[in-house]
């Protein structure tokens, strides 16, 4: 491959940073995620970054989706290489357990009868055993609601 095979484009990211770029090879979108599942479980670990009132994960998730197609190759900065639909799961998981844990909450439930619930349990085998395991992602989101 030469540098005529590829055309780069570099995106501002939802925190101002350069957090995705787009690269054209062989006629081919490959889309390059630089938040990382590695970097994105650390972030997660602040509660205000997944549950807080800008929820930055989940807003750069669905500005990544948003950028690609369902033929784009998504290349992660750790990991296999990805397709929209791994995007999508990646941008649910954070939605879908912050939305059970808030109405939890709002339902007067404490920490201990939110982590009893297991909101995390959908995702526990594909995510849980990363960096932070479901218990403790409950837990930091439960403080960010």
């Amino acid at each position: 491959m030469t540098t005529t095979d590829m055309n780069l484009e570099q995106k501002n990211g939802v925190n101002g940073d350069r957090d995705m770029s787009s690269t054209v090879v062989r006629g081919r979108k490959v889309f390059k995620r630089n938040l990382t599942r590695f970097a994105a479980a650390l972030l997660a670990a602040l509660a205000s970054f997944v549950a807080g009132p800008n929820a930055a994960l989940i807003r750069a998730a669905e500005a990544n989706v948003a950028r690609v197609t369902g033929k784009t190759i998504v290349i992660p900065g750790h990991g296999p290489v990805e397709n929209k639909s791994q995007l999508i799961e990646f941008r649910d998981m954070p939605v879908s357990v912050r939305e059970k844990v808030r109405a939890l909450k709002k339902q007067g439930r404490s920490l201990e009868e939110v982590l009893a619930a297991k909101p995390t349990a959908d995702y526990d085998a594909n995510w849980g055993g990363f960096v932070i395991d479901g218990k403790k992602f409950t837990g930091l989101v439960y403080q960010g609601v």
